[in-house]
């Protein structure tokens, strides 16, 4: 099967919306990691890191792709994530986690709404719906 241009778009679509909703999350991560005396340190360093992965990234990719092949470029991605997870596993917060009121008020909305068929069904189908549309 071919990949056509409509599952590209498709998949930058989701892509797009899952970095929309992990940017601000790392970024509040970052500030309970450091605090506040070494958050601008920790700002710039992950500013780096991200340059030097765009810039190292595609070279890498390319090398490897050469010597082991598209198969074992996704097992080292998929490796790599084993470590992610380790090291978020050994992450210790000092403070108390707490729930803000729009959060909490946010996740009774999101359930009651989940609960109703009609609604979930309409909410799965509204991005599809908007993404024809443009």
């Amino acid at each position: 099967m071919l990949c056509t241009i409509w599952m590209v778009l498709w998949l930058s679509f989701v892509t797009g919306c899952c970095l929309a909703l992990a940017g601000p999350s790392y970024m509040a991560l970052v500030f309970d990691l450091v605090g506040r005396e070494d958050l601008a340190n920790a700002v710039a360093l992950n500013s780096t890191q991200f340059q030097l992965a765009r810039a190292i990234g595609p070279v890498a990719a390319g090398l490897g792709f050469k010597v082991f092949g598209l198969a074992g470029c996704f097992i080292a991605n998929g490796l790599s994530f084993v470590f992610v997870v380790i090291a978020m596993l050994m992450v210790k917060f000092d403070r108390p986690r707490r729930r803000s009121r729009s959060a909490t008020a946010f996740s009774e909305t999101e359930g009651s709404v989940c609960r109703r068929p009609g609604c979930r069904f309409a909410l799965r189908r509204r991005p599809a719906a908007e993404f024809r549309c443009y």
